[in-house]
């Protein structure tokens, strides 16, 4: 598994984020011939909540030096990231402390409270 971001040694490292309070995280790795690809599909309770998390979210751009490319988008009540990277390595590492920015989101919707409605 050299190539691969999601060995089991590295989700040891970093799983903090995968107890979240969002179980249906969906991910899905890819290979390119750039690189590696990562979707990530992160349901909120509300499409309002999704886009508050995704105007939140957005602000932080991947630094230069890092080669990741991350584009965020909403759909419904879903935020959906997709991340990539020449190196896996880098990759993974941005992927980890994006996560941790969703786990602040997620926490701060817990403390806060979410607004289900969905007429905004």
């Amino acid at each position: 598994m050299a190539n691969s971001i999601l060995a089991e040694e590295d989700l040891e490292l970093g799983t903090s984020w995968l107890d979240l309070s969002l179980p249906d995280v969906q991910i899905s790795p890819e290979e390119s011939n750039d690189g590696m690809i990562i979707n990530l599909e992160i349901p909120f309770a509300s499409v309002r909540d999704a886009n508050i998390a995704f105007n939140s979210l957005r602000i932080d751009a991947e630094p230069p030096r890092g080669n990741v490319v991350k584009e965020l988008d909403v759909r419904n009540n879903l935020l959906l990231v997709k991340m990539s990277s020449s190196e896996p390595k880098k990759l993974r590492t941005a992927i980890s402390a994006f996560m941790d920015y969703v786990n602040l989101v997620a926490r701060t919707f817990e403390l806060f409270g979410s607004n289900t409605n969905d007429d905004e």
